[in-house]
């Protein structure tokens, strides 16, 4: 009885040891499909690639060449830099009713952002933040429930 009991721990042990399947970040994670067009941030932004914004605003860039340009949609909002000669996206915040390319949104569980990502995050304060290193993806999440998202790339 002892050799069974000793074998039925055995067992759950290397069960509850076996490596979980890793889900890696890539920037195609941060990629967004909006009225069948993909947009992703680093990605040249030809206006207007998606039409019918709400508000637009153009201001001076303090960080790089040219404007700054803001894009406001129903379901998102859309940040733009401008190397000089194109735009390029640089932020792509998330409302309420548009989701990941991976279903998260607004209001789900940190345990569906984990299940969905990976382990693979670093935590900022209340952010939880994949990235491979050129384009992130960041969640705010406040009692265990996502209350922002954006989409986000850094230049070189």
């Amino acid at each position: 009885m002892k050799k069974i009991i000793s074998l039925l721990l055995i067992i759950g042990l290397l069960i509850g040891c076996t490596a979980k399947p890793q889900v890696s970040f890539t920037k195609e994670d941060a990629s967004l499909t909006v009225e069948s067009k993909t947009i992703n941030p680093g990605m040249k932004y030809t206006t207007p690639l998606i039409p019918n914004w709400v508000t637009f605003t153009e201001l001076t860039s303090c960080a790089y060449k040219g404007n700054d340009k803001v894009y406001e949609y129903d379901d998102f909002t859309l940040y733009t830099y401008s190397d000089g000669t194109d735009d390029y996206i640089l932020s792509i915040e998330l409302n309420s009713s548009l989701s990941t390319s991976k279903g998260i949104k607004i209001g789900s569980t940190k345990e569906a952002v984990l299940k969905a990502y990976g382990e693979e995050y670093t935590t900022k304060i209340l952010n939880v933040i994949y990235t491979d290193g050129q384009v992130n993806i960041t969640f705010l999440i406040v009692e265990d429930k996502v209350s922002a998202i954006s989409l986000n790339y850094r230049p070189e």
